[in-house]
């Protein structure tokens, strides 16, 4: 909200001269608006002091007033008519305390003006809105005293126009965006402020967050058009917004359009690479080549002190003083210009894949060429540094290993960025010597660089050193507090040492500078289900869920919780959930079998049982469950088929052939009772040979197994952690590698 405006120089808010006669100060003004008129007298001097000149009269000459004939003692001496000074006296005074009344109440409807401000300034909105509210009735209260007083000449639109515009801000900044809407077009439709058509930016604004594109463009052509040609700045600031409006619907040829009018006339470096986007979105790789240039053309914000004229001593001096206290100009100068590189960058990571369809790596050499002859040049390197990554990326490890082999002639920042990424490299090989000594290069080459230290505890952590790898991300992240890889990477070694609680500060830390990092709160959640806090674990997956909706690992992982903390219910509505979203999960499969059997409704658990044993066809013990499942519902012809299949894929199972011989008795089948009898009775002397015997190199034979005793062990590819769940690995990948 912008600042209340300058108040008008009217008579509320004049000053007045001390009056000759002790009364309250008067204005003509004042006087003839009240209805009253002065005497005939022009004015009372030291003559004229004593001899009391009577008022104009309508009535008779020679009538004599008695309260002069009683002053002057009979002298025959003539004054006004008893009760006329006495009227005029108490007019000018009402008058007076009129004015005092508008004038307080304007200063009033100011500092409500300027209190919504500093509240929707301090994040206060909704008292922002009460007290722009209280403005717009005191303002409404003074014009209507004006106009009572007959001074409503006098009101100040500026005053109106302001209250006006207060309101609707704080509305805006509430999130009341349709109250916002209503105020402006209120004060389009009163027509009284020459300027209200510039309001139409923000009803522009309201309409985009609203996502109610076609009426945002329309508003802003209608604030373009109301915009003057002087006012230059105003006016491609409104065209980027009708171009970002545009990309925001997908019309990317109007946004197009639009970008180049604006690089026309006033060339800029966000429009630019607005406009570089909008090529790469329409896939027209012409566009961008000559959207790329023309970024390239547009100046940054060079460091001009060495063009500076004195002397060399001089500047020296200078230089120094400057390093000691650098002045606001100059940091802003310098963010100013780190952000044009960065738009740089971005772009040339976007359109160099693009430029040639299957060679990609020619347009990273394209960009690498355009960068070397422009004023960027120095960031040619980063460039080559981007194509390493693309290629990690893409799990081209041998030529990644070249390009990054390439920068030890470069800086030394480059050249750790580079290590940095070749020690992760050779830990995922397993070559950990390699990778210490990359570590240790890293290190060296830019010691305050926080990835390096977590590459070198990346190293230790690979040798199973979880506390010395602790040390060094505790020292990258006294280096950069907001370091994501240390954050993490140390919440894992603390949970590797048995601190979960000092791991789940770790943990909520790196939540806090990134609310949205999935593999953070999948571990803070793990964390606190360790330090006995099921409900917060509970928290923290829902938290997760509107990440990862659909992640059986998620889902599976909460009806687990939910059935510690007695919510059967739940937890059976988790499970289901994370058995249709992936049925290949044994923790989900397993739970839900183990669920029907323990309320004996066996039919619904051989669904499960028999998708558990699709993933784990050669495991005996899920067809074993089916079996169970269908003796116990009295279906014995094919529980004895189902215990024949165990029997075929697990010949030394006792409970198969224990239930094969039942069912083979009671089925008539003498020779297969005798068969899986004799059978039965020698693995069970082989089993009690082997117990008396424990020394002997005996077949270990597998127990028989209950159906109440289910247990599925997840496999060893999915780990501890979410399958479909986005996060930071253990190993750090700098500057856009990413390593899958």
């Amino acid at each position: 909200m912008s600042a209340p405006p300058q108040r008008a120089a009217t008579p509320l808010g004049s000053s007045f001269p001390p009056s000759d006669t002790g009364l309250p100060p008067r204005t003509s003004v004042l006087l003839s608006k009240a209805g009253l008129r002065p005497g005939t007298a022009a004015g009372q001097g030291a003559a004229g002091a004593a001899v009391a000149r009577p008022m104009t009269s309508s009535k008779a000459a020679g009538y004599s007033s008695p309260l002069a004939g009683a002053g002057s003692g009979g002298t025959g001496g003539r004054s006004g008519p008893p009760g006329t000074a006495a009227p005029l006296a108490g007019s000018m005074a009402s008058a007076v305390a009129a004015r005092d009344q508008c004038e307080a109440l304007e200063e009033r409807v100011h500092q409500l003006l300027e209190d919504a401000a500093s509240r929707v300034a301090a994040g206060d909105t909704s008292g922002g809105v009460d007290a722009a509210r209280d403005a717009v009735r005191r303002e409404q209260r003074l014009c209507a005293m004006l106009e009572q007083s007959g001074w409503g000449d006098q009101i100040s639109l500026d005053l109106k126009f302001a209250v006006s515009l207060g309101l609707a801000a704080a509305y805006e900044a509430n999130q009341q965006l349709a109250d916002g809407l209503v105020i402006y077009e209120q004060v389009l439709r009163s027509r009284l402020f020459p300027q209200a058509g510039w309001l139409r930016l923000n009803m522009g604004a309201i309409h985009y967050r609203q996502q109610d594109y076609a009426r945002a463009v329309k508003q802003f052509r209608m604030a373009l058009d109301a915009t003057p040609p002087p006012f230059r700045r105003l006016r491609l600031d409104t065209a980027r917004n009708i171009g970002l409006t545009f990309v925001r619907s997908g019309r990317y040829q109007e946004a197009t359009d639009t970008f180049q009018a604006v690089m026309q006339d006033g060339a800029d470096h966000q429009t630019a690479f607005n406009l570089v986007l909008c090529a790469a979105a329409a896939g027209d790789a012409e566009l961008m080549r000559q959207s790329f240039l023309e970024l390239l053309q547009v100046p940054g914000y060079a460091d001009d002190v060495l063009g500076e004229e004195g002397s060399e001593e001089e500047g020296l001096q200078g230089l120094l003083s400057r390093a000691r206290e650098p002045d606001t100009l100059r940091v802003q100068q310098e963010t100013k210009q780190a952000q044009v590189e960065g738009y740089v960058l971005a772009a040339s990571r976007l359109i160099a894949p693009l430029l040639h369809g299957t060679s990609w790596s020619t347009g990273f050499d394209w960009c690498r060429a355009q960068l070397n002859t422009s004023s960027y040049s120095a960031l040619a390197s980063e460039v080559q540094l981007a194509k390493a990554n693309e290629h990690l990326a893409r799990k081209e490890y041998a030529a990644a290993v070249v390009l990054l082999k390439e920068f030890g002639r470069s800086d030394s920042r480059q050249r750790a960025a580079a290590a940095v990424n070749l020690s992760m490299l050779s830990l995922l090989e397993g070559q950990l010597e390699t990778a210490a000594g990359y570590g240790d290069y890293c290190c060296e080459a830019d010691p305050g660089s926080a990835a390096a230290l977590v590459s070198r505890g990346n190293v230790h952590m690979g040798h199973g050193q979880a506390e010395a790898a602790l040390q060094l991300y505790e020292d990258a992240l006294q280096l950069d507090d907001a370091c994501l890889q240390a954050l993490f990477n140390g919440g894992l070694a603390c949970r590797s040492l048995g601190l979960p609680d000092r791991a789940l500060l770790l943990m909520q830390r790196l939540l806090h500078a990134n609310p949205s990092h999935a593999e953070a709160m999948w571990q803070a959640a793990e964390l606190c289900d360790e330090l006995a806090d099921s409900v917060r674990a509970v928290d923290w997956l829902t938290r997760l869920l509107t990440k990862a909706s659909h992640d059986s690992a998620v889902l599976s992982r909460l009806g687990t919780l939910h059935a510690k903390l007695g919510d059967e219910a739940e937890a059976l509505a988790y499970h289901t959930e994370a058995f249709a979203a992936d049925r290949t999960n044994l923790d989900t499969v397993s739970w839900l079998g183990a669920h029907h059997v323990r309320r004996h409704d066996y039919l619904a658990a051989i669904p499960f049982f028999e998708a558990a044993g699709r993933v784990q066809p050669r495991d005996s013990k899920w067809a074993l469950m089916v079996a169970g499942c269908l003796r116990r519902v009295g279906r014995l012809q094919a529980a004895l088929l189902q215990y024949r299949e165990v029997y075929r894929m697990a010949p030394n199972n006792t409970e198969a052939l224990r239930y094969l011989s039942q069912l083979s008795q009671e089925f008539g089948l003498h020779d297969d009772v005798q068969k899986f009898s004799s059978e039965l009775a020698r693995i069970e002397r082989m089993q009690a040979a082997a117990a008396g015997a424990p020394g002997m190199a005996a077949e270990a034979v597998r127990p028989g197994t209950a159906l109440t005793r289910l247990t599925a062990q997840r496999p060893a590819t999915q780990g501890s952690r979410p399958g479909n769940v986005p996060g930071l690995p253990l190993l750090l990948v700098t500057r856009g590698a990413h390593v899958g």
